[in-house]
């Protein structure tokens, strides 16, 4: 439905042209990947988090990503089981969706970003006495990110956002266990898109350099051909001669 909007859209500004849609001057379309490291509370206990994403984004404001994160640290759940849990008992937690996002500030060299990411969560665990425990869940991510972009295919930034689980009952595990903030960090790498302030850079230097390039006043030559007419004119006449006046009296 999203990609069939932003068609929509793009076909009718640009008339009965269709195939311009990657091409069109309002339309520009850039992809990039992103890794985050997350420092997070889960299970009453602070925790890291690891996540990627690869994420689309429209004339650099509207994106869309499909991300991947996965609990990487140790957490020791036993307390949260119950007592015929054996000393032990790591779980193992992961989720994946699709996040929202849009840029503020896009031409800036820091820029905002408010995010909305929609997963579905899996937490899975066992130990020797039991089967394999697991449970579904839907999971919301609102977040703030911050982006520092120096240049057209390179950034980093730092980002706070808050969990919200819905529908976790597993064992003593409940929704509550699995929210939390987190705090992150994350690079990006692919095409962000130029900002406007390289481009004013560039227009700078290029007027520099033509202002330091001396003016050549141009010569004017006459080339209009002489006609044989102008030529016989501008030769001098032979004067007359005198007669002699012996000749005159004779």
């Amino acid at each position: 439905m999203l990609f069939y909007c932003l068609s929509v859209l793009s076909v009718s500004a640009q008339g009965d042209n269709p195939n311009a849609f990657f091409y069109a001057c309002r339309f520009h379309s850039s992809f990039y990947v992103q890794a985050n490291a997350r420092v997070t509370q889960i299970f009453n206990r602070p925790g890291m988090i690891t996540s990627f994403s690869g994420v689309w984004t429209v004339n650099r404001t509207y994106s869309v990503s499909a991300n991947y994160q996965r609990l990487t640290s140790p957490i020791n759940i036993r307390k949260l089981i119950g007592v015929n849990a054996p000393s032990i008992v790591i779980p193992d937690y992961m989720n994946a969706g699709l996040s929202f996002k849009y840029r503020l500030f896009k031409d800036k060299l820091i820029q905002l970003e408010p995010e909305l990411g929609l997963n579905w969560a899996l937490i899975k665990y066992s130990f020797p006495d039991a089967n394999l425990r697991r449970w579904n869940s839907f999971m919301a991510e609102p977040a703030v990110n911050m982006n520092i972009q120096p240049n057209a295919y390179f950034s980093v930034g730092a980002g706070l956002s808050y969990r919200f689980h819905a529908g976790v009952s597993l064992d003593g595990i409940r929704n509550n266990d699995l929210n939390g903030v987190s705090g992150m960090v994350f690079i990006r790498v692919g095409n962000l898109g130029r900002l406007a302030v390289h481009s004013k850079r560039k227009i700078k230097l290029l007027e520099k350099q033509n202002n330091q390039i001396p003016e050549i006043q141009p010569q004017i030559i006459n080339t209009k051909p002489q006609t044989d007419i102008e030529n016989i004119s501008s030769e001098p006449k032979p004067k007359k001669r005198k007669k002699s006046s012996e000749y005159q009296d004779w």
